[in-house]
């Protein structure tokens, strides 16, 4: 049995790391595969950590009014324009809509921090938003797990 202390912190650390810049994921997972078993179940634990972290940043673009923050950045004419051009592209497009979220979600790229924000804003499903941001996510963390434990293992080798 996967002991229960591990697994809060890597969802408080993947939770934490989706909503303040400098608390790294991939840092942790890097250095939690060596000490932690079941690679699959901890990249599960660390995606659903992130997210519950970018729902709130699904639900801040969803309902920009409530966050001063996400309000002013919201109404921005250069963001406005491109919001909009989200919202054309996104709007009866629900697999190429989806499959933009999965590989921000895998890639970082674009952002996914930002890309939560704009699903809320052109209201993508949520359940879109969870199915596509967890599967990226988990896979990400898989990855990573995966690729450092094969680093260390062949630093290893050497010694």
């Amino acid at each position: 049995m996967w002991p229960v202390q591990p697994a809060l912190w890597t969802f408080l650390i993947g939770f934490a790391s989706a909503l303040v810049v400098v608390v790294n994921i991939e840092a942790y997972l890097a250095v939690a595969a060596q000490q932690l078993p079941l690679p699959v179940l901890l990249a599960c634990v660390a995606a659903l950590g992130q997210m519950c972290g970018k729902s709130i940043w699904y639900l801040a673009g969803a309902h920009p009014d409530r966050i001063p923050l996400v309000s002013r950045k919201v109404a921005k004419e250069k963001n406005q324009v491109r919001l909009k051009k989200w919202q054309i592209k996104a709007e009866g497009r629900p697999v190429a809509t989806a499959g933009i979220l999965l590989l921000s979600a895998f890639t970082g790229l674009p952002p996914f921090a930002v890309m939560s924000v704009v699903a809320g804003v052109v209201r993508v499903p949520w359940a879109v938003f969870w199915a596509t941001g967890f599967v990226g996510r988990a896979a990400r963390f898989w990855c990573i797990l995966a690729a450092s434990s094969q680093v260390l293992d062949w630093l290893s080798i050497g010694h």
